[in-house]
């Protein structure tokens, strides 16, 4: 593998994907690239200053080409990547009690289109859940298998009535 490159595709955050999994997403990339220490709060002792300053403006200049421009300009200001991510994080990835609010009134009207795919109901379902607890909000396991089989369509009747 000697003198090869990995190459991964990354998409622009654009305040509609998930935030969590872009960031997860970015941070692997960090990783890969050998630059996720730079999130850290303090320099490593075993890099030079000089280094270090190389290395956080990478970072900053990786995560902010995967922001699409109407969201850079929130960020433009930051210099630092522990900056510029708080700062994402406190914009997309609020743990307001609006935010949760907002979160669980789209979990709780969720519901899967007849002849939907399950699949994808599942997913959409696993991600809301998700996205609650990134906001320190729970769900009792009893409170969440309740929710995803009151979110199936009357087609499930016979298994939801079952289970």
């Amino acid at each position: 593998m000697a003198g090869s490159t990995q190459r991964f595709e990354i998409s622009l955050f654009d305040g509609k994907i998930n935030f969590m999994i872009w960031q997860s997403t970015i941070q692997d990339l960090l990783v890969q690239q050998g630059l996720d220490q730079a999130l850290e709060d303090e320099r490593p002792t075993s890099i030079n200053e000089i280094k270090w300053t190389k290395i956080q403006r990478r970072v900053v200049s990786t995560i902010r080409l995967a922001l699409a421009p109407e969201i850079k300009h929130n960020v433009l200001k930051e210099t630092t990547p522990k900056a510029l991510w708080e700062k994402l994080e406190n914009i997309y990835a609020s743990k307001s009690l609006t935010n949760c609010l907002c979160l669980k009134m789209e979990l709780y009207q969720l519901k899967m289109e007849m002849g939907g795919d399950l699949h994808d109901h599942i997913n959409k379902f696993n991600q809301l859940v998700s996205q609650l607890l990134n906001a320190n909000d729970k769900l009792s396991d009893e409170e969440h298998a309740l929710l995803l089989l009151a979110s199936l369509p009357r087609s499930f009747k016979a298994l939801v009535q079952t289970l």
